[in-house]
C-alpha cells in the first residue's frame, strides 16, 4: 500500500511539471487589446494577469490570453449555461484586436462634419497578453514539444508572422526554417528571418534586381516583426539576440 501511494505522489508531480510552471507572470507581454472574436476555448472570472497567466499556463494548447480587472459576463444562449464569467479568456491561435492596428481609411460624421479618418478596433478594457518573443520556458520548468507555442530549433525562435514591412534586405527560394537559419547565420547583422514552405516570388520593377524575385526565405536585420498578420509565414529570430 505504501509503494502504491508514492506511486501515485510522483505520477501528480510529473504530471504538475508538464502542465504547469511553464512560465512566470512577467513572461508575458501584454498591450491593450484583445483575442480573436469567438475564439477563446476556456473563460473564467480571473481578474488579473498573474491568475488569467496561470489559467494559460496549466493548458497545453494555450498560446495567449485576454483579461479584465473588471467583472465581466455574458449569457450563453445557445448551450443553455446561462451568465458566464469572461473577465479571463484563453485562446489556443488567434488574430488578436490591437487598437493600435489601422484599419482603411473611412468617412466619419462627427458633430455634424464630414472628415476622413481610421476605424480602430476596440479593447473594451482588456490587455492582450502573449508570451515574450524568443523567450524560452522559465528554469526548472519540465516541458515537451506540444506544451510551448515558440518553436526553438538550431538557435532561434519562432512563431506566426512576418518581419517588417520593406525592411528585408535578402530574399531567397529557400523553403524549410533550416536553410533560411543557415543563411542567416552566414549574414553579419542578421537579427532574424521569415519563411514559407511553399514557393513565393514577387515582380520587381525597380532596384538591384528586376523581374521574378523568389521571396520564400526573407532575411532581417533589426526590425519590428508583425505579429500574426500572416498564416502562411513564420518568423524566427536569434534567441542570443532576445
Amino acid at each position: 500500500m505504501a509503494s502504491l501511494a508514492v506511486c501515485i505522489l510522483l505520477t501528480f508531480q510529473t504530471v504538475r511539471a508538464v502542465r504547469t510552471g511553464l512560465h512566470g507572470t512577467d513572461d508575458f507581454i501584454c498591450k491593450t487589446g484583445q483575442g480573436e472574436g469567438f475564439q477563446a476555448f476556456l473563460m473564467t472570472g480571473d481578474r488579473s494577469k498573474k491568475s488569467c497567466a496561470a489559467r494559460c499556463d496549466a493548458h497545453a494548447e494555450c498560446q495567449s490570453f485576454d483579461f479584465t480587472t473588471s467583472h465581466s459576463s455574458h449569457v450563453e444562449i445557445h448551450t443553455g449555461e446561462g451568465w458566464v464569467d469572461d473577465s479571463c479568456r484563453l485562446y489556443k491561435e488567434s488574430k488578436p484586436r490591437i487598437p493600435e492596428i489601422r484599419s482603411l481609411p473611412m468617412e466619419f460624421v462627427m458633430s455634424g462634419l464630414t472628415g476622413k479618418g481610421f476605424a480602430t478596433r476596440e479593447a473594451n478594457g482588456r490587455q492582450y497578453c502573449t508570451l515574450k518573443h524568443g523567450l524560452p520556458p522559465s528554469a526548472g520548468a519540465t516541458t515537451t514539444s506540444a506544451t510551448t507555442s515558440v518553436q526553438k530549433s538550431s538557435g532561434y525562435s519562432c512563431l506566426r508572422g512576418q518581419g517588417e514591412a520593406l525592411k528585408t534586405y535578402k530574399m531567397t527560394g529557400d523553403t524549410t526554417k533550416e536553410s533560411c537559419a543557415s543563411l542567416c547565420d552566414a549574414e553579419d547583422g542578421c537579427h532574424g528571418f521569415d519563411f514559407k514552405e511553399e514557393h513565393s516570388s514577387h515582380l520587381a520593377l525597380w532596384g538591384k534586381e528586376t523581374g521574378w524575385i523568389e521571396d520564400s526565405c526573407r532575411l532581417y536585420k533589426k526590425n519590428k516583426p508583425r505579429w500574426y498578420e500572416t498564416t502562411d509565414r513564420k518568423y524566427c529570430s536569434k534567441m542570443s539576440l532576445a
